[in-house]
């Protein structure tokens, strides 16, 4: 799954059963193709990610608790994220939320990460995606500081803007999470993890690639 490997410790699946709780170990997930399954975003890039999802499935659905994912010390990558400014349509473009996510979805757009951290949690069946970065921007930023406001104000296309030698990101995201997982495949692979038969029972220890 997402270019990486996936497993479970081994449990017992049963078809008068729908709810589970398990959690999934992953290796090396490919970053990118991540946030493009469960964020909903555009994303190109190298890096990977591990660490341990937990799960509670129940009558086809999935909610997450309190998952996280981490890139390997001295592993750093680069990611390119588009898809972030709608997020911002419904904030006030005056607000300094509004402005720090600006920042960041800029800086996402080619960004050099030294380290990432993702962490995934759910509640009331949206999806609640946290992203931590730190690296810089590859290239300036259309941002720049006004010591009077105390924060940076986006500025013209004509204006060079400024280079930031590196930057933190810590990103907090909701998304609707089912319709989120109706487009990628790890309901999927979860529900082949399941007997096909109706008087079959079987323990299994689960593994995706």
């Amino acid at each position: 799954w997402c270019g990486g490997r996936v497993h479970l410790e081994a449990m017992r699946f049963s078809p008068a059963v729908d709810d589970y709780r398990l959690t999934l170990f992953c290796d090396r997930l490919k970053l990118a193709e991540l946030l493009d399954q469960i964020g909903g975003l555009s994303a190109e890039g190298g890096g990977t990610v591990s660490g341990r999802i937990p799960l509670h499935y129940r009558r086809g659905r999935l909610a997450f608790n309190d998952g996280f994912l981490f890139s390997s010390p001295g592993e750093g990558g680069k990611i390119r994220l588009a898809g972030l400014e709608r997020f911002t349509a419904a904030i006030d473009p005056q607000t300094l939320e509004a402005t720090q996510l600006a920042l960041a979805s800029e800086a996402l757009k080619d960004y050099e990460y030294q380290w990432v951290k993702v962490g995934i949690d759910s509640k009331n069946e949206m999806l609640a995606l946290r992203l931590q970065f730190d690296g810089k921007p590859s290239g300036p930023l259309p941002f720049v500081y006004r010591q009077e406001l105390g924060r940076f104000v986006r500025m013209e296309d004509s204006h060079p803007g400024s280079r930031f030698q590196g930057i933190g990101l810590d990103i907090n995201l909701r998304l609707p999470l089912n319709r989120i997982l109706e487009y990628g495949d790890l309901m999927k692979r979860l529900e082949s993890a399941r007997p096909a038969q109706p008087d079959q029972e079987e323990t299994t220890a689960w593994e995706a690639e």
